[in-house]
């Protein structure tokens, strides 16, 4: 096994690196100076400095907090060695391709060579597209942006020389593919388009980036069905909650689309980021010029609920004291709990939910799934965290002991659940949202208000979660009536403005934080800093 050397564990003593990235950089070092032979390679193995070790393990580790780069500003000292070291580390003009350094230093920061090629290849697609092959369409809920959609296919596919068109609808989760070809089919039916145009956008349901590129795990050559070799056939592709687009996701996306088609971008670049690298939607924003970008600002939704709107704008902007004039300003729509303050609030809350949740199972026990699905979506607990007290484990396990529910009834009627993974062969999206409910002695889950078409038995569901309380990160792209949005006891590092946001945002009504000032405070204040190069490649400052 390849190993670092011993001088290096002062680093890890000092928390300045983990050993398991050391180890993963020695893998690198060790491949990269057995290309050379004797004096060469004695040379090449002087330039690995405790900075170069430093740089390249921490360059390996930044995919876990979601980097796809380390931004060299914040290490002043790394730079000059990384230059010295071309063993290991190439510049752009510098790129040996006999013999291809795994590391590439370009514009202030140090990238994986695979990384730095994506970005690469992602920003010039971006910048030289023409206007009328991309457009990049954002704004928070309820501003219209599938409305806006669906009003330009109406005028576009319209047309009496309108050209056939294949159109694509795709989002990065599934749940949010699904709830796309609902919103686009409400979109149309209220632009009231031509059934010829709603046919054509209908003809496939939404579906993941995955699945539109032909994802298939058992390859292990061209993973995806269409890439560079074998294009998209669609003329129009429209991509919803790009803000959860991952940059590998996105290069592969590009790859795949013909020249000739449209792409159609749609998101809210101030909700939470894609749980892999990269904040693509955020740098597409932050790097193109205004005239590149549709920005929609308008409510049209939350006309009964402005503290809500009042709350998010205020979260979005960084400003901690609107924040705190919205969610405590008295009104109905907006409510804010300290649980160490008010104790007894905090409990009235669970009182209130452990009481939908009982009306819930009663529903589904009398055999009226379509309703008790429509209730389900009345009100949700949101968590920042998974575990611990104020997490989704600790509020779903006091919600259960306080329905009277032995650990050993799983499948109970009325049981709310979400789906973790995607499952070909039953439908089901990681994010799919069903209550139990009883088909005689067998215990089945519903995930439509029409349970003839959607009751699947729980032996034939892929892995499932409870629900009654939720993270915020599963809830992007929901919408509930009333969200209860728990934070931690104290700040945490998950504790972002972002995720305030988004959970902020899934509210249609009402609007209940628990949390403590320190807590808010803290999430205001902080928003995600991803290292990328994305945005600054697409400005005039990488050009």
């Amino acid at each position: 096994m390849s190993a670092y050397p011993d001088r290096l564990q002062s680093h890890i003593d000092e928390g300045l690196v983990e050993e398991r990235d050391l180890r993963a950089a020695a893998v690198y070092v060790d491949l990269s100076l057995r290309t050379l032979d004797g004096p060469a390679r004695e040379a090449a193995d002087q330039t690995v400095t405790d900075n170069v070790w430093l740089a390249i393990a921490r360059t390996l580790a930044a995919f876990r907090s979601q980097h796809t780069c380390v931004d060299l500003a914040e290490h002043p000292g790394w730079e000059a060695d990384l230059r010295n070291c071309a063993v290991l580390v190439a510049e752009p003009h510098s790129i040996n391709a006999a013999r291809r350094q795994p590391f590439i230093l370009d514009i202030g920061r140090l990238y994986v060579h695979r990384s730095w090629e994506e970005e690469c290849f992602v920003a010039e697609k971006i910048r030289t597209r023409p206007a009328d092959k991309l457009q990049v369409i954002t704004g928070g809920p309820g501003t219209g942006k599938t409305t806006t959609i669906a009003k330009q296919l109406v005028d576009r596919l319209s047309q009496a020389d309108a050209q056939p068109v294949l159109v694509a609808l795709a989002a990065p989760p599934g749940k949010a593919a699904k709830r796309m070809t609902e919103a686009m089919d409400a979109a149309l039916t209220k632009a009231d388009a031509p059934q010829h145009v709603r046919d054509v956008v209908l003809a496939s349901p939404a579906t993941t980036i995955h699945s539109l590129l032909g994802a298939n795990p058992n390859r292990v050559d061209n993973r995806f069905t269409y890439h560079s070799g074998n294009k998209l056939k669609h003329n129009i592709v429209i991509v919803d909650e790009t803000s959860m687009l991952s940059l590998s996701m996105m290069y592969h996306l590009l790859v795949a689309l013909d020249d000739d088609a449209e792409l159609i971008l749609v998101g809210d670049p101030d909700q939470l980021a894609s749980v892999e690298a990269g904040t693509v939607l955020a740098d597409i924003v932050a790097g193109s010029p205004e005239n590149r970008i549709t920005r929609l600002t308008t409510q049209h939704r939350f006309k009964d609920s402005p503290n809500i709107v009042a709350a998010a704008a205020a979260i979005r902007d960084g400003n901690v004291d609107a924040t705190f004039a919205a969610i405590t300003s008295g009104d109905s729509d907006v409510r804010w709990i300290d649980p160490v303050d008010a104790p007894d609030l905090a409990a009235e809350v669970l009182d209130l939910v452990v009481e939908h949740a009982q009306h819930v199972m009663k529903l589904a026990s009398d055999g009226q799934i379509s309703d008790a699905l429509a209730l389900r979506g009345e009100l949700q607990v949101l968590c920042a965290h998974r575990n611990r007290k104020m997490g989704v484990a600790g509020w779903n396990r006091v919600i259960e002991e306080r329905l009277g529910l032995a650990a050993s009834n799983q499948w109970y009627v009325g049981r709310p659940i979400i789906v973790t993974e995607n499952d070909r062969t039953s439908g089901l999206f990681n994010g799919d949202v069903a209550v139990v409910g009883a088909d005689g002695s067998r215990r089945v889950a519903c995930f439509s208000t029409d349970p003839a078409k959607s009751a699947i038995p729980v032996t034939r569901l892929p892995n499932v979660e409870t629900v009654h309380a939720l993270t915020i990160h599963k809830s992007q792209g929901s919408e509930y009536g009333h969200v209860i949005v728990v934070l931690p006891e104290h700040q945490s590092r998950i504790l972002t403005r972002e995720l305030l946001y988004t959970g902020v945002t899934r509210a249609k009504l009402r609007l209940t934080i628990i949390g403590s000032r320190e807590a808010i405070e803290g999430a205001v204040a902080k928003p995600i800093r991803r290292a990328t190069g994305l945005g600054a490649r697409l400005s005039d400052a990488a050009i």
